[in-house]
């Protein structure tokens, strides 16, 4: 998401410094940190440092967190989608997690950035305690003027099949979400667009070097290369893909490098 901003901004010949990251995973931490020029951040819980309430004073964690930050003009974030994900038998729509979406109506409220972008899947619609609807009402409470909806990523040049929530949120009026997208579509880009550039790269560090699969994974592999197929027949599919219904239904396959990537196991 920071990389689109900083696309955007160089498009628009505008400068781009990302003023900081959030995550409580030091090795994405280091990736961002190298990619954007910025001394290693130190992972921090955002659920800790900013207050769940919106309108109270600043506390002493949000007061030194502030001053280190800056000035903010753009927040781009992707809270936790574990919480909402169909995948999720055990806290899903009921995740404590779920609540640090709303804590970026509290970062608009205490830092006052000109704009938010919020990315989730469509599913944190469905989150018990609302949040998504309580997290516009503050928003719009604040002042911004807040458009939202689904997206389908592809059609704004994302190499995979995957429709996305999108919270924008705006102190200047904005146009409705599908006008943005009609706007700025492209033609659909395959997967060898996005990856084909990895096929002889060096294997520099343990991200760079492919895991071994299990052998019930590379059994199904050899099948789909060995009959030039690119779905796995039902048979060979786990027990909770063979017997009950599901939506992800190329997840065991193989991905057509001219086409648009499903959402796929690695």
């Amino acid at each position: 998401m920071s990389l689109g901003v900083a696309e955007a901004c160089r498009a628009l010949n505008l400068t781009f410094e990302s003023a900081g990251a959030f995550d409580i995973n030091q090795v994405a931490l280091e990736v961002y940190g190298r990619t954007f020029c910025l001394p290693t951040p130190m992972p921090v819980d955002l659920g800790v440092v900013l207050s769940n309430q919106l309108n109270r004073s600043q506390t002493k964690a949000e007061r030194p967190f502030l001053k280190a930050l800056g000035e903010v003009d753009v927040v781009v974030a992707g809270p936790p989608c574990q919480g909402h994900s169909n995948l999720n038998n055990v806290t899903r729509r009921d995740d404590p997690k779920n609540e640090l979406y709303f804590r970026l109506a509290r970062f608009a409220k205490i830092a006052g950035p000109e704009h938010i972008i919020i990315e989730n899947v469509p599913t944190v619609l469905a989150d018990k305690r609302k949040v998504v609807h309580r997290t516009e009402d503050a928003l719009t409470n604040l002042g911004y003027f807040v458009r939202s909806g689904f997206v389908n990523t592809w059609e704004l040049g994302v190499p995979q099949s995957r429709k996305r929530h999108l919270l924008v949120a705006s102190r200047k009026p904005l146009p409705e979400l599908k006008e943005i997208v009609a706007k700025y579509s492209v033609a659909a880009r395959p997967v060898w667009w996005a990856i084909s550039d990895l096929e002889d790269a060096p294997p520099a560090t343990e991200l760079d070097r492919p895991t071994v699969p299990k052998k019930v994974t590379q059994k199904r592999m050899k099948y789909l290369f060995d009959h030039d197929l690119y779905n796995l027949p039902d048979r060979m599919r786990p027990d909770c893909h063979r017997y009950k219904d599901h939506s992800y239904q190329a997840v065991y396959g193989r991905m057509h490098p001219d086409r648009v990537a499903p959402t796929i196991t690695g």
